[in-house]
């Protein structure tokens, strides 16, 4: 696998990071305000996920353990430490629910107009391009390729967002209430990192090979369907038979492969 990456690494290298994020930002421009209430609610829903774990240690400190044995506890504190944790759970659900519903609006605004544009710039292709590309290819960049940019919008961006504050809040408690625990903790993300790092570019590798490899797969397919009378005509079925199983099984493999790293 290591031989792979850096054999081919190279040639899956993104190309014009600065100029594809600009466009991408460009995209996304036409709801800026969506876009800020999501980021507060990210915030919202974040921040009451960590105090709500935080509280957990003065309500077993304070309220549960010193109620161990003790035949008549006076619940007051403890029933309003728990309304307490019950409110900020709730604010926290309420933010993520908010952030889910205004990026799902903003994922499907942004592919439609990405939609449009490719089918716009695809009437003004050449005809040669369409004689070396096959017509499943074509489709499956606004199918496929186009729903992963969907994805990145529905999910990716806001788990990494998400994670980035959840991992600050966190530092810092873990700072607050030990500071030698957080250093245990330090090294362990450091070597947690290396190996997130040399996974993530294998995975990025592979999931490279799985798109293109569905890429290959879905125009053979649409180009033994739109010539069926031809492939019947030329007794063609067992050759297109086996073309499509190894496609399929290149698919599969890569498939795997990237989402087991992934």
């Amino acid at each position: 696998m290591s031989r792979f990456n850096r054999k081919h690494s190279g040639s899956f290298r993104p190309k014009n990071v600065g100029k594809t994020f600009g466009r991408f930002i460009k995209y996304v421009s036409d709801y800026k305000l969506q876009l800020i209430i999501v980021a507060i609610s990210i915030i919202v829903s974040s921040g009451a996920n960590i105090l709500g774990v935080y509280l957990l240690k003065p309500i077993l400190n304070q309220y549960i353990v010193p109620f161990i044995g003790n035949k008549n506890p006076d619940l007051t504190g403890f029933i309003r430490m728990m309304l307490l944790l019950g409110t900020i759970y709730l604010t926290g659900i309420i933010g993520t629910y908010v952030y889910s519903r205004l990026m799902l609006n903003v994922s499907t605004g942004t592919l439609k107009r990405l939609r449009v544009e490719m089918f716009t710039h695809m009437e003004r292709l050449p005809v040669k391009f369409f004689d070396t590309h096959t017509h499943g290819e074509l489709m499956s960049r606004f199918t496929n390729d186009a729903e992963q940019i969907q994805m990145m919008l529905d999910h990716g961006l806001i788990q990494f967002i998400s994670g980035i504050i959840t991992f600050t809040g966190t530092i810092i408690l873990m700072i607050k209430i030990s500071w030698k625990m957080f250093i245990i903790t330090l090294v362990v993300i450091f070597l947690s990192l290396l190996i997130v790092k040399k996974v993530g570019g294998l995975s990025k590798v592979m999931f490279k090979k799985q798109q293109s490899a569905l890429g290959r797969l879905n125009g053979y397919i649409e180009e033994m369907i739109g010539g069926l009378k031809v492939v019947k005509a030329f007794t063609y079925e067992e050759r297109s038979k086996q073309e499509f199983a190894r496609l399929n099984d290149e698919y599969r493999e890569n498939g795997i492969l990237a989402n087991f790293l992934g």
